[in-house]
């Protein structure tokens, strides 16, 4: 006896075999992708997961709001324009776009300063540091190079400054006649 297929039932059968190879073959692109992008294991894992998404079209887009949750958070979640407080900014991000002046207040900020760069260890941010220190008073140069030699990596800095920075951090270290400082950022 031979099995009756009819020709619906040959076309679903053709159809989900294009469909498992367009998924094999959209997986493995994923993954050669992932791999090209020298990503870690987390969005390794993300991108091949996401392989078999398909971006909606703009006439779908309307369609998606039919979870009542997602019109509750959709209506509720922002009742005015989202304001950013100053103060909620980190520290390094403030650095970057601050002028001179403003970097001098916040080089005060000793504690709030040293957090952030524990966390990030910016060398650029050093330099800077450094650089602003030869136009401020002794007692803040002390307080500054106190909290630059807390953070382990800073040590033996002097290494990646130019020129000019060595010459200024030298200046500077022998201003405030710290030679523990002095050791610290030579190494």
């Amino acid at each position: 006896m031979k099995n009756i297929v009819s020709v619906t039932e040959r076309e679903e059968m053709l159809k989900r075999g294009l469909e498992e190879e367009n998924t094999k073959k959209n997986i493995n692109d994923s993954k050669f992708r992932a791999v090209a992008q020298h990503m870690d294991y987390s969005g390794f894992h993300q991108m091949v997961l996401g392989a078999n998404l398909k971006p909606t079209k703009a006439g779908e887009a309307f369609n998606i709001g039919s979870n009542p949750r997602t019109i509750f958070n959709t209506v509720y979640s922002a009742e005015g324009p989202i304001r950013k407080n100053k103060d909620n900014i980190p520290i390094l991000t403030r650095w970057r776009r601050s002028s001179n002046s403003e970097k001098l207040l916040l080089l005060q900020m000793t504690e709030e300063l040293h957090t952030e760069l524990e966390k990030f260890r910016d060398f650029m941010i050093l330099a800077e540091i450094i650089t602003l220190l030869e136009t401020v008073e002794d007692s803040l140069i002390s307080t500054t190079l106190n909290m630059l030699k807390q953070i382990q990596d800073f040590r033996g800095s002097r290494k990646i400054l130019t020129q000019k920075e060595k010459k200024i951090l030298d200046l500077v270290l022998e201003k405030s006649g710290d030679l523990e400082a002095k050791d610290f950022f030579s190494g």
